[in-house]
């Protein structure tokens, strides 16, 4: 999230973009949605920001997050601007939007390896294992996020396709969040081994927008 030190009464209160004059956008953009309590009622505040020069593109605040609303700001936003990709979070309804703005898909690979984390410790919460098994899931949870920092784009195509044919070498726990969080979604992890200056603006989204 966006964590906003100062926001005046004015601004808080805007429905339109607030749009800068910078020039021509360089067409990498890192996209996030913050939560705003605003007179006692949450809202929306969507930002869109170009990864290169790390500006604000577009800011906007809504009543909603949904997909109408997200595809919308997004669409208004990058109107008339170069498009190349858009970094977010995890988030699924994304998968369908971006796509359909023109746009490559790059999931952050900062939330991208805060979610695997979590998803353990969930595990580990509400299961009663013992200290070793936990070490054990931990410990091949790391070389999975390893794979991320690889800079070889099939290199990291054929690890991660690789990890559905092993199941027998991981812990259920751990099987399962390659099956349901990685394998599906592998494509989107990597797109910026593509793009050479492209990777490390997506690796630092998260500090881009946190």
């Amino acid at each position: 999230q966006f964590h906003i030190k100062q926001l005046k009464i004015g601004f808080l209160l805007m429905k339109t973009f607030l749009e800068f004059d910078l020039g021509r956008y360089s067409g990498y953009y890192v996209f996030d949605v913050e939560w705003l309590k605003i007179n006692g009622e949450w809202k929306y505040r969507h930002t869109l920001l170009d990864s290169v020069s790390n500006c604000i593109v577009a800011d906007a605040i809504y009543d909603t997050k949904d997909e109408t609303t997200v595809e919308k700001f997004l669409r208004e936003s990058t109107a008339n601007k170069n498009k190349i990709a858009i970094t977010t979070d995890l988030d699924k309804k994304y998968t369908s939007i971006i796509p359909k703005l023109g746009f490559k898909h790059q999931l952050c690979i900062f939330h991208t390896k805060k979610s695997l984390n979590k998803q353990l410790k969930t595990f580990k919460d509400k299961n009663r294992i013992s200290n070793e098994e936990y070490q054990e899931c931990h410990k091949q949870l790391k070389m999975i996020k390893d794979l991320f920092d690889l800079n070889d784009y099939d290199q990291f195509k054929k690890e991660v396709q690789s990890l559905i044919y092993r199941e027998d070498d991981f812990h259920p726990v751990i099987y399962k969040i390659i099956r349901k969080s990685i394998a599906p979604r592998y494509k989107s992890f990597i797109y910026h081994l593509k793009i050479s200056f492209f990777y490390f603006l997506s690796i630092n989204a998260g500090a881009l927008i946190y």
